[in-house]
């Protein structure tokens, strides 16, 4: 990954990855355009969290089934937007305390070199995140690390070389 010289200056694009509580946190403690990365069976968003986004631009791409392919998904956005958008300077990913750890250094690699700061927004459901989740092992985050280098390599995140969990995934979303 190579990192930017000079970060780049510009409007900050709220992505929110799955999750009905995540998009009402994203709703709720941020500004600026959002992006909803989901599954199409999940229904989001709701009439009710439309309503609540008002004016504020709202895109949605449900082409990503897990982290992987969600940040792939993202970056393919980002490198065409909508031309009613400003530039991106920032990156705010919206998820649980228990994602973050391993979508931050993933999403660094998948957007590195763009010159765009990523930051994150805890979105979590319930309690004090300690007590729901613990955090994840090295295993997801390499995982999910190598899946990007594999991605950004061959443009493949490798989700064909495990077909029982793109099974999974695939009957979850569609």
């Amino acid at each position: 990954m190579r990192p930017a010289l000079a970060p780049a200056r510009g409007a900050t694009l709220v992505v929110v990855f799955d999750g009905y509580h995540r998009l009402d946190a994203a709703l709720e403690r941020s500004s600026g355009p959002l992006l909803l990365l989901s599954c199409p069976l999940t229904g989001q968003p709701t009439a009710a969290q439309r309503l609540r986004a008002g004016p504020r631009p709202l895109f949605i791409d449900r082409s990503g089934q897990d982290s992987a392919r969600q940040l792939t998904a993202l970056a393919a956005w980002l490198a065409h937007p909508p031309a009613s958008l400003p530039p991106f300077g920032r990156v705010l990913l919206v998820s649980d305390s228990h994602h973050i750890p391993r979508l931050l250094p993933a999403a660094r690699l998948a957007l590195g070199g763009w010159g765009l700061t990523v930051a994150s927004l805890l979105a979590d459901a319930d309690g004090p995140p300690a007590l729901r989740h613990p955090p994840p092992g090295l295993g997801p985050i390499a995982r999910d690390w190598l899946r990007l280098q594999l991605w950004r390599a061959t443009g493949s995140t490798g989700a064909f070389l495990v077909p029982a969990i793109q099974r999974r995934k695939q009957q979850e979303c569609f």
